[in-house]
Order: C-alpha cells, then structure tokens, then sequence
C-alpha cells in the first residue's frame, strides 16, 4: 500500500502557504529519530530539489522542518543537521506539538525556532534504547543511581538496590556520562552560533549595549546545561514551553498571533501523524516519518 501524503489537497496547500510566507521549503517529520530517519529526510530533500527542477525554479536558501517527536539518538541528530545544510544554508524549526530529547536538541540547531502556546521541547540529556525496549530510557537516571549507591555503606543499601547495582557496567556508565557532555557541547554550539546570532542587545546595570561573541558563548552554555539536567527538570517527559526557553537565552519566534500560519503549521502536523499512523497499521516497514508535497 503506497502512503501519499502529496496527494492530501489539504495538506499542499498548507505547505504552500508556509513556504510562500516564510519563503522557503518545508517538510514535516513526525517519528522517533534513529538511523533510518537520516535515509528518509535525504529521500525528501532530494525530492523537494527534484519538484525546483521539474518546475525551473529555485531551490530557497532555507528549510523549514516542522518536527514532531519523542525523540531519539542524539549522535543522529549531528548527521541530521550536515545532510540538511548540504543542501539549504538556513534551517528553520516549528513544534506544533513537542520535540523531546534528541527532537528538542535538532531544534535548537537550527537558525530559527517557531513555538506558541501549545508548543514544547523537552529536556535534552542523552537517551538509550535497551535491547527489546520499545522507548528509550534517560541514562543520566543510571548515572544518578551509581552515584548514589557508592556514596552510600553496603549496609544501607536494600537488596533491589544492591541486586541493580551489580548489574551495572561501570565502563558503561562512564560512556554515559561522556554522552551527556557531548549533547550539552553539541547544543552549545549550535545556539552560539545559529540560535543566538538574532540575539542583538542586552541591558546591564541599565545600560542597553551590542551582544558580542562571548555573551553568546555564555548564554549558549547556560542554556545547554540547563537542559541537559536532569535533576532540574525532575523527569526526562517534562515538557518545557517557549516562555521558560525564551527565560534561558533562547530566541524564540511566537507565531501565536499569526493566525493563517498557525492554522498551517498546526494542520501539516495533523496530517502527517496521521499519514504516519495510517502507515503502521497498513504495516508499511518502516513507516514514513518525513512529508513534503514535493
């Protein structure tokens, strides 16, 4: 059975419009990320510079991604982001619903980042999936375990704890640890460089002065760190919206009052979770997690 969302008049003529006001291309992707979501958003860029091509027109500076996901492998996530910008010199995100983990961190690549009311991103600490598991577990939880554990005398520890704390690998949770400091690094980077960069000025001690590079290297890390921790936001499914974002240094852009565009980005979404689940139970293997009217 051929799933095609290019044929749904509703959801061409939203993308349309997006791409016509925002003057840029657009997909959506709704889906975990994972190696296979590399292959399918490399399909749908190579049809969206297919459909410039067959029409003579030309490929727009920018991409518009609106992203809808649990989340996923964040180390994805960097391949994710260099297959895009091969083919597009800005990026741009909107989260008509939520963006977790690795979904959240591939946001906060990009040069802009469209949210309103109902919009959220989740904390951004690195996740594993465990053998047989069909969701992937926070592994700064087993990390917050170890440490716990060791601080503490055998003798107070109950059995549970002692029996899961045998079963730990230590190599295992060191890699652990690299693995959350590589996702703040990554995150780091990104906003200093892309996010930040429509960050213009700042009032200290009442005085408005120009942003410089160094304020963007301390705001982006302020920010990284911040949601990468877990202990801060209590459980990994939190769900954070523009308002506590825009509190750490994040530029957001609030198309709540964009009525028209709010109805697109909100309806393409829609369309796409639905084209993805109507994927599954006609059991398309893999099912696709990235739209274009290309």
């Amino acid at each position: 059975m051929k799933i095609d969302i290019a044929k749904n008049a509703e959801f061409v003529a939203c993308a349309r419009h997006i791409e016509q006001t925002l003057n840029c291309d657009f997909l959506a992707f709704f889906g975990g990320i994972d190696q296979s979501s590399v292959r399918a958003l490399r399909k749908e860029l190579l049809a969206l510079r297919s459909r410039a091509c067959s029409t003579g027109s030309n490929l727009p500076s920018a991409l518009l991604i609106s992203l809808n996901s649990h989340g996923g492998n964040i180390e994805v996530v960097d391949v994710l982001d260099r297959v895009a910008r091969a083919h597009y010199s800005q990026i741009y995100f909107c989260v008509p619903s939520k963006a977790m983990s690795a979904a959240a961190a591939w946001c906060l690549s990009g040069d802009r980042l469209y949210m309103d009311a109902q919009s959220s991103l989740g904390p951004t600490d690195f996740q594993l999936l465990k053998a047989g598991a069909f969701m992937s577990v926070p592994v700064q939880e087993y990390v917050d375990f170890f440490d716990a554990c060791i601080k503490k005398p055998v003798a107070a520890l109950s059995e549970m704890e002692l029996e899961k704390f045998r079963a730990l690998d230590i190599a295992e949770i060191e890699n652990f640890r690299k693995a959350n400091v590589l996702a703040v690094e990554m995150v780091k980077q990104w906003l200093a460089t892309r996010n930040l960069l429509s960050w213009l000025s700042l009032t200290t001690d009442d005085v408005e002065r120009q942003v410089v590079e160094s304020d963007r290297q301390v705001m982006a890390e302020f920010a990284a760190r911040q949601l990468a921790n877990n202990n801060h936001w209590r459980t990994h499914s939190r769900l954070i919206g523009a308002q506590a974002l825009k509190s750490m240094g994040i530029q957001i852009v609030d198309y709540e009052s964009i009525h028209e565009l709010q109805e697109a980005f909100h309806a393409t979404d829609a369309l796409a979770e639905s084209f993805f689940w109507e994927a599954v139970n006609a059991k398309v293997s893999p099912p696709p997690t990235t739209f274009s009217w290309g």
